[in-house]
């Protein structure tokens, strides 16, 4: 099985060298076909590199397209039958290809894997878990259409026949939910895998890091745009809706608002998002009890991280 990683970054610095270097510390038995970074600057980009067993390919974008666009440029160059999407100043554990590989090929019907992630940097004393907590399988639709697989880095899907043409949207926001919700209005399944985890933080060389204020507002036109198209196709009604009402919340709380009624209108509508996001806050009092050391975790960003 031949993996490729896509990673979109606004800088070549240290921290994607730190997610290069989990790449490569990655278990010799996976074949990577390569990792394409994809800069979104016009910038002075290094050659193609090899690192340990990994070809890395340096790629321009041309101008700033944000992180959808920058994605899409790596998207049209892959060749593995698996697409693996990590962050510029994100860290996977030394087995996590591995573990995702094999859900893959444990479960012929699944489509896409997800895992969580667990934050870490310099204003962070201990990890918490990034996402909201759901039971370890498949992921129900109705589940997909509020979202908790987040970030990309956590993300994989398998290139087939419903997958190999899919694109992001254009949306300097929300385009990984776009991209999920389009898996889903494709037929594509999803499967949590709760046994593995990568290492999340935030830096300058996200590409969302910077939040303009009618960027967001465009972005979260663009997203119902995309839910009218597939509501009369691949999502029913209540799935587009859902996700309406999350959107709404996530683009509030980009522009630092409240947005209660969304939040009340999201439990009722979904009583699994707020039992995950319950779990989650027993999962990090967990976690916070036990006082986890990283360096005592395989794949550690203190092993990696400079």
């Amino acid at each position: 099985m031949k993996v490729s990683i896509v990673t979109p970054t606004l800088v070549v610095d240290e921290a994607l060298m730190d997610a290069r270097v989990s790449v490569a510390r990655q278990l010799r038995d996976v074949e990577i076909e390569h990792l394409i970074v994809i800069d979104d600057r016009a910038a002075v980009l290094p050659l193609g590199v090899r690192n340990g067993n990994v070809e890395t390919y340096f790629l321009h974008n041309a101008n700033e397209k944000g992180p959808g666009g920058a994605r899409n440029t790596a998207l049209d160059r892959v060749s593995g039958d698996f697409v693996f999407f990590l962050d510029a100043d994100d860290i996977w554990r030394d087995d996590y290809l591995d573990g995702v590989l094999r859900v893959f090929a444990e479960q012929p019907n699944v489509h896409c894997v997800s895992v969580a992630g667990l934050s870490f940097g310099e204003q962070i004393s201990r990890p918490r878990v990034n996402i909201p907590v759901l039971a370890d399988g498949m992921i129900s639709r109705h589940c997909v259409a509020w979202n908790p697989v987040g970030c990309p880095s956590g993300f994989s899907y398998r290139r087939d026949g419903k997958t190999i043409d899919i694109r992001f949207k254009n949306a300097v926001y929300f385009q990984d939910l776009i991209f999920y919700l389009e898996l889903m209005s494709l037929g594509a399944s999803f499967w949590r895998h709760r046994d593995m985890f990568f290492w999340y933080r935030k830096s300058q060389g996200q590409l969302t890091s910077i939040v303009s204020p009618e960027k967001v507002l465009a972005s979260e036109a663009t997203v119902h745009e995309c839910l009218d198209e597939w509501r009369t196709s691949g999502l029913s009604a209540r799935e587009a809706f859902v996700a309406s009402v999350q959107i709404r919340r996530l683009s509030a709380a980009r522009l630092r608002r409240r947005d209660h009624i969304g939040t009340l209108l999201l439990c009722m509508l979904a009583p699994a998002w707020v039992l995950g996001q319950a779990r989650r806050m027993v999962e990090n009092i967990r976690i916070g009890r036990q006082a986890i050391e990283r360096s005592a975790v395989a794949g550690n960003p203190v092993a990696i991280a400079r």
